[in-house]
């Protein structure tokens, strides 16, 4: 529906409107550059918003590479570019819903009730969360990370773009990270810490650089269009070439997990592996012990990225995993404390007790994604959390039996070994209130729709990439 100008006086009140915006931009340039910016960027998500809404799928990605911009606010600074391009698309989408009298407002999707389930449970736990103020902060940040998700898919299933949300994934990972590699990191590599990137934490850029790099591949492998598999191919390389800056060791052994598991599923998937995929397999595993075997002969093997040092054969040396486990054992120790297996300590709840628990400075937050999760939202989070992750992966494997080809199988052999990757990373890092691990959800969802209507069509995978 497009709002049509019948009166003069509407026509000079928009008129005065823009005047009154140039003036103030002006204005905020010469004393506030950075208000000016975003009030910039602001008008133009609007003006995107109201000429094309599907215009800001790509945007909403995108803003994922742009959480290391502090917009400040609630929480000593929380808000970020992603939260209030969320909350502005929820407000657009009611608002699109209501003047066109669509019959559904939520598009059908696997993920919409479990993800909605998650965010009940998560406010829920607001009742018996130890401090409400600090709470609520995280709060927002969760319901937004995920709302996200929910309005992504109904953006793109609504105008039939689900084919195309990888390649927004692609495209932002190549910008994102030469913006990360050249702008991003503030601190110097001889302070052996992690700095901070455009996109966060280093952590955060290396398990993005992760997800980019196996959907660059995939869409790689499943392309007909050389142009893009070039551009794809250039993505791997990017991705990798930032990922070895970033010094997470977490992001280098879930990259490393992922690429064992994506071997493997290609010898399942190829010519030969058809007839020997047992032998193969075998080969390949015992490769992979006798070297694992040579390593564990050593006294130690310390490896050294962006000025920090990690012995992997002695990891309990290094203070950063020493700590590690003491946030684990300790968030154990205070459910038990508080009996509180089956509902958690509510959301938000080691923001406020770390400080009297555990005395680290780098304890923010417990830096194992399930233990996280577990001790805010307890067994019955963790069961809502597995749905999700069923309900996605479920789709992925239904794939395996729609296509015999062997590209198509061989994109889904990206897909479950950048599952892998970031699940082995979130082993010692990433929390539930990053908005990418929803949003990856999102994206994987809508593209197995896509290859579900291929599949139902009697069409192959790959047509029209």
């Amino acid at each position: 529906m497009r709002t049509v100008i019948k009166t003069p006086l509407i026509g000079l009140l928009l008129v005065g409107v823009i005047i009154g915006l140039e003036i103030l931009i002006a204005v905020l340039v010469n004393s506030e550059f950075k208000t000016a910016f975003l009030v910039v960027m602001a008008m133009i998500v609007v003006a995107l918003a109201w000429i094309k809404i599907e215009w800001l799928a790509p945007a909403m990605v995108f803003s994922l590479f742009l959480m290391g911009f502090s917009l400040g606010g609630f929480g000593g600074g929380n808000i970020r570019i992603y939260h209030l391009l969320t909350m502005f698309l929820i407000i657009r989408w009611a608002y699109y819903i209501l003047i066109t009298k669509q019959d559904r407002f939520f598009m059908p999707s696997e993920i919409f009730i479990p993800i909605v389930a998650c965010m009940a449970w998560a406010t829920f736990s607001l009742m018996w969360t130890p401090n409400l103020d600090v709470a609520f902060n995280r709060w927002v940040k969760v319901l937004l990370s995920m709302a996200g998700a929910i309005v992504l898919v109904n953006i793109c299933k609504h105008k039939g773009i689900q084919r195309q949300v990888i390649w927004y994934w692609v495209l932002c990972g190549i910008v994102g990270g030469i913006i990360s590699y050249y702008l991003g990191i503030h601190a110097d590599p001889a302070e052996g810490v992690l700095p901070e990137s455009v996109v966060g934490h280093l952590n955060i850029l290396s398990s993005m650089m992760n997800i980019c790099m196996f959907l660059a591949l995939a869409m790689a492998i499943l392309t007909r269009r050389p142009l893009y598999r070039v551009f794809c191919i250039l993505t791997v390389i990017c991705a990798l070439a930032v990922n070895t800056t970033t010094g997470s060791r977490g992001g280098f052994m879930g990259l490393a997990a992922g690429l064992i598991i994506f071997v493997i599923l290609a010898i399942f998937n190829s010519k030969a592996g058809r007839k020997f995929p047992i032998s193969l397999t075998t080969v390949f595993l015992i490769g992979v012990a006798l070297i694992a075997w040579g390593i564990s002969r050593m006294e130690s093997l310390e490896i050294v990225a962006f000025g920090r040092s990690f012995d992997v054969l002695n990891p309990m040396q290094t203070d950063t995993f020493a700590w590690r486990v003491r946030t684990y054992i300790t968030a154990l120790e205070i459910m038990k404390e508080h009996i509180a297996w089956i509902w958690g300590m509510g959301v938000g709840a080691w923001d406020y007790l770390q400080s009297t628990y555990i005395t680290d400075p780098w304890g923010r937050f417990i830096h194992n994604f399930y233990v996280n999760y577990f001790f805010q939202y307890g067994l019955i989070g963790m069961v809502i959390l597995m749905w999700l992750f069923v309900r996605v992966f479920g789709q992925i494997v239904k794939s395996y039996t729609w296509f015999k080809d062997l590209r198509t199988r061989w994109f889904l052999n990206c897909l479950v070994a950048m599952y892998v990757c970031t699940a082995v990373h979130g082993l010692v890092d990433i929390e539930e209130n990053q908005p990418y691990i929803w949003i990856l959800f999102a994206t994987t969802s809508l593209f197995m729709d896509y290859l579900k209507e291929r599949h139902d069509a009697g069409l192959p995978a790959n047509s029209e990439m």
